[in-house]
């Protein structure tokens, strides 16, 4: 592995390129897949090819799939996980959604990275990561999208002895720029 810097100049692991890229399913086409997820996919094109979007609004998914070079559209996000070409998905729906496509995903054998929060209690979440660590021939990852996790300011975080797993409390506020469609980071 090495270490590349990121527009804003935050070191960010990079881990080896594959032989071929993975293949997406997006599932949500709203603000956070368009102004958040795409533009970072656009510049991992030789990792991440999107094959599929799906979206409740017909025209959303379109548009996002034109973006992606015409993927396959649908209104239906089972329909992407029925699909034998995606080998993951990025799911980025109305939070209130997010547990039951990450589940649903799950058991299609889906890699899942899923928009925060990942569940709306800490039990769903736990009861997610279950299904995550389910012996498989291939193991999957699931991860929540979370943009500070790798910044230098959350460098190592202690626990009071006995504290170790609880929820923990954070507001940090960062005035640093979004990259958007419009306004993409350099």
């Amino acid at each position: 592995m090495s270490v590349i810097d990121v527009p804003d100049g935050v070191p960010v692991i990079n881990t080896p390129v594959t032989a071929t890229p993975v293949r997406l399913g997006l599932i949500g086409a709203g603000i956070a897949a368009k102004e958040l997820h795409w533009p970072a996919l656009a510049r991992l094109k030789d990792r991440f090819r999107v094959v599929a979007v799906s979206a409740r609004r017909k025209e959303n998914a379109e548009a996002l799939a034109a973006l992606a070079g015409g993927a396959h559209v649908t209104v239906r996000y089972a329909d992407i996980l029925e699909r034998t070409d995606v080998e993951a998905v990025v799911i980025t729906v109305p939070f209130a959604m997010n547990a039951r496509v990450v589940r649903d995903s799950l058991a299609a054998g889906k890699h899942v990275l899923v928009e925060k929060p990942l569940a709306p209690s800490e039990v769903e979440a736990r009861r997610l990561a279950a299904l995550e660590r389910k012996k498989r021939k291939v193991p999957l990852v699931t991860m929540a999208a979370e943009n500070w996790r790798y910044r230098a300011i959350l460098g190592p975080v202690s626990f009071p002895r006995g504290r170790q797993g609880g929820l923990l409390p954070v507001a940090i506020h960062d005035h640093e720029p979004v990259c958007t469609l419009e306004d993409p980071c350099r």
